[in-house]
C-alpha cells in the first residue's frame, strides 16, 4: 500500500514553486517539454563584445538544442571557435487568457560531429529555414543551465 502524502508533501503538490514575482517556476522536465514542442527560439551570442540575438529553428536530442548555420552568419564562428557562451529563450503566450511562459537554456555552443545525415530536414522532419543552402552546418547548445516561469492569469 502506498504512504499516504503527509501535510508537507500535500502542500509541495498543490502550490508550486513561484519566485519573488509571484511567477510559477517550472521544473527543468517541463522546461524541456515546452522547448520541444515550440518550432522557433531566439539565440543570444557575443560578438565582437557585443550581445547578438538571432531567432532560429531548432530541435531538442538529449537535453541539447540544435540547429543550422550557413558560412557568413555571426553563429558560425562557433564552428572555429567552439565552447563560446549562448543564451537560448522560447516563449509562449495565449492571449485570450493572458497567460503565457519562457523558458531559458544558457550555455555554450558547439559544433555538432555525429549527426551521419545533414538534410533539407531537421530532426523531426520539419523544413530548415536555411533551405537552399548547400553548405550548412549544425550546432548545439549544451546546457549548463535551464530554468522556466509562467505567468497565468490573475484569479
Amino acid at each position: 500500500m502506498a504512504d499516504e502524502p503527509t501535510p508537507t508533501m500535500q502542500h509541495a503538490m498543490e502550490d508550486p514553486p513561484r519566485d519573488r514575482l509571484g511567477m510559477t517556476v517550472l521544473d527543468e522536465d517541463r522546461c524541456w517539454e515546452l522547448v520541444r514542442g515550440e518550432p522557433l527560439g531566439r539565440l543570444a551570442v557575443v560578438v565582437d563584445g557585443r550581445p547578438h540575438l538571432v531567432p532560429i529553428n531548432h530541435v531538442v536530442r538529449d537535453r541539447e538544442v540544435l540547429f543550422v548555420s550557413v558560412p557568413g552568419t555571426k553563429l558560425h564562428r562557433a564552428l572555429h571557435q567552439p565552447g563560446g557562451p549562448a543564451v537560448f529563450e522560447v516563449d509562449g503566450y495565449d492571449a485570450d487568457d493572458h497567460s503565457g511562459w519562457s523558458v531559458i537554456v544558457s550555455g555554450h555552443l558547439h559544433p555538432v560531429q555525429d549527426l551521419v545525415e545533414h538534410t533539407g530536414l531537421d530532426l523531426r522532419g520539419r523544413p530548415i529555414w536555411l533551405d537552399g543552402y548547400r553548405d550548412r552546418s549544425w550546432l548545439r547548445l549544451v546546457p549548463e543551465h535551464v530554468n522556466g516561469r509562467t505567468l497565468d492569469q490573475p484569479d
